[in-house]
This record gives C-alpha cells, sequence and structure tokens, in this order.
C-alpha cells in the first residue's frame, strides 16, 4: 500500500525500478487472490439464491420435457455437486475460460468484450466531467468560505448526493428529450447509422480515431443525459471532499509565505495548494469511478444503454450463472485495477509517499 512517512521532514525517497517492480508484484499476487476469493463469493451467494436456471431460461413446453431439463443441466454442468462445479470453473477460469452465458448461448468473455466497453466508455464520460466541475466548484467554494456562494454550493452538492438516480435519470429523460427535443432518447447511434470500426469498443474513440467526426458528434450526443446523470452524484461527492481539502492546506505556513509575496489568490491556490489538496480527491473519483462502472443497472436500462450494467441485470433475472460469475470477476478486475494506479497517483503527486 501506499503510506506516508511520519515525520514531513523525512528525505523522499526516489522510487526505483526494482522498488516499483516489487510494488506492482506484491499488489497483483494480493489481486489474484481477491479475485479468487470474489469467485468463491459470488459462487456461493448465486447458488443460494431460490431458483432454478432451467425454469428460468428454458420456455414452459421444454421445461415439462424431463429429457431436455437432463440435457440443460448436463449442458451447464448443473448436475453436478455444487463444490465440484466451483473447482472445474476454477479450472476453466485459469485457461482464460470463463464459460458459455445460459441466456446468449454465447462464450461469457465474447458478451463481455462487447458490453464492458460501452460502460468503460460511460463511466469515463462521467468521472471527467464529475472531475472538472466538482473539483472547480470545490475550489470556489473552498476560496469563498462562509460566504452565500459557498453555501448555495454546499446545499447543491447535498442535493445531488441525495436525489436517487432513477428519479434524476427519468427527469432528465422527461426535460431534456420529450419536452426540449436536445438529445436523443437512447441507445449509442443514431437508428441507420453504422458503428465505427471496432478498436476499443468505444464509439466515440473509434470514431476519432477513423476521422469520422459526424459519427463522434452522434455518439457524443447519446453520451450527454446518462453522463450527466451518473455524474451527478459524483459531481456532489467531489465537489464536498475539495472543499474539505482545499481548506487543510490554504492555512498553512508556505501558503501564507506564498500571500505575502503579493501572490493573487488564485495564482497561491493553482501553484500552491491544489497538487497536495489533490491526494484525497484521488482517492474519491478512483473509487467513484469504480462505482460507475459496477453501478449503471437503472441509467442503462432507461436509456436503453448496451453496457455492462444491463448486461448484469439480464443475467440476474434469467440466473445466468457464468455470467453473473463473469460480471463479479470484471468489477473486481476493474476496483484492483484503480486502487493500484491511485496508489501509484500518490507517489507522483507526492514524492514523500512511498510505494512499499
Amino acid at each position: 500500500m501506499a503510506d506516508a512517512p511520519p515525520s514531513s521532514a523525512r528525505r523522499a525517497r526516489r522510487v526505483t525500478p526494482a522498488g516499483l517492480g516489487r510494488f506492482l508484484a506484491r499488489r497483483l499476487g494480493i489481486g489474484l487472490v481477491l479475485v479468487v476469493g470474489i469467485t468463491l463469493v459470488a459462487f456461493i451467494l448465486t447458488h443460494l439464491v431460490p431458483g432454478d436456471p432451467a425454469a428460468a431460461n428454458l420456455g414452459q413446453r421444454a421445461l415439462g420435457d424431463p429429457a431436455i431439463v437432463k440435457a440443460f443441466n448436463h449442458e451447464y454442468g448443473l448436475d453436478k455437486p455444487v463444490v465440484e462445479q466451483y473447482f472445474i470453473y476454477l479450472w476453466k477460469l485459469l485457461h482464460g475460460n470463463l464459460g458459455v452465458s445460459e441466456q446468449s448461448h454465447r462464450a461469457v468473455i465474447t458478451d463481455l468484450a462487447q458490453y464492458v466497453p460501452a460502460t468503460i466508455e460511460l463511466a469515463l464520460f462521467a468521472i471527467v466531467v464529475s472531475i472538472v466541475i466538482g473539483v472547480g466548484l470545490g475550489v470556489v467554494a473552498a476560496v469563498r468560505r462562509g460566504k452565500p456562494v459557498d453555501t448555495g454550493l454546499r446545499i447543491g452538492s447535498l442535493l445531488g448526493v441525495s436525489m436517487p438516480t432513477f428519479w434524476v435519470a427519468l427527469f432528465v429523460f422527461y426535460l431534456f428529450f420529450f419536452r426540449l427535443g436536445w438529445f436523443p432518447s437512447g441507445g449509442r447511434l443514431n437508428p441507420g447509422v453504422s458503428a465505427p470500426g471496432h478498436i476499443t469498443g468505444m464509439y466515440t474513440v473509434d470514431a476519432l480515431l477513423h476521422g469520422q467526426w459526424s459519427l463522434f458528434v452522434d455518439a457524443l450526443d447519446h453520451l450527454v443525459m446518462p453522463g450527466f446523470v451518473l455524474g451527478i452524484f459524483t459531481v456532489g461527492t467531489v465537489l464536498r471532499f475539495t472543499r474539505a481539502s482545499v481548506l487543510e492546506v490554504i492555512n498553512l505556513d508556505y501558503v501564507r509565505a506564498a500571500r505575502a509575496k503579493g501572490l493573487s489568490e488564485w495564482t497561491v491556490v493553482r501553484r500552491h495548494v491544489m497538487r497536495p489538496a489533490l491526494l484525497p480527491i484521488a482517492t474519491v473519483a478512483g473509487l467513484a469511478f469504480g462505482s460507475l462502472l459496477s453501478g449503471t443497472v437503472l441509467v442503462e436500462n432507461i436509456y436503453s444503454w448496451p453496457g455492462i450494467g444491463e448486461y448484469a441485470y439480464l443475467s440476474a433475472v434469467n440466473l445466468d450463472l457464468p455470467a453473473i460469475m463473469g460480471v463479479s470477476i470484471v468489477v473486481a478486475i476493474i476496483y484492483i485495477v484503480i486502487n493500484l494506479l491511485v496508489d501509484l497517483l500518490y507517489s507522483i503527486l507526492d514524492p514523500r509517499i512511498e510505494l512499499r
């Protein structure tokens, strides 16, 4: 983990390639153990859910034929003891096989390769907008502490983190699509528009890489409403953390010395306050990005966004065990990678922090 030395006077240590390699190897080893643990928890929970995968995936007539039910259970290994099923799944997982989806009848890894980029694109848009707006407004609130603008921003941030996501999604849909007609109703592209050539799976990025500017505008247009809805909660959280973090730094001795030199308040904030204040903001942004990736079910369903949230919802409704396990593993890996990147970012923002 990333730990700061107990004394600020302690000499900063430069991160060597060998030290960085040991840090990454240790974290990747811990991450692998966490992924295995999450597969166990997800496997147990999915088998504790009352219901029959055969009943959820087969039609009524097929369900009435014992031979068909038996063949279904045999095909997906559901006729074996639960412990044996888990170890078979682990063995396949070690070979990069996440199983076959019971609803799409395709390899789960193929389904995830289709749905995950859409959610990453949506979450990236939401987190970038959230950080830009949240950090900017948080700095303004801190600099104007106790003034009406500070009070207004704090109330607004509280409303942002308090409003239910589904209500905001429906309200934004009604206002900006149904009443004003400013943005499209849903999906990733307008009907009849072909997707750009696949490179990353993110339409805006792929359109830019292919130089298809009209397609880029179309894809971006479809991102605005769901991205705005997802970002509202994150904006409020980032704003509050930024305000608190800036207030902790803004009255330190070296900041007062910068003011005494005659620098303007915004120059002092930009040059001397923001870098040390960004440490807790980086933590919040990392966790928020992970939450956006794993918590987009309602937004994706309301806006017909074909992402991992919609895929997870359909998998849960149909008791699609391989797909549920695949989504759980992807979400776990996302959180592990984000936490690793945030720890690496700590050492960049503050050289006193050691990677060990």
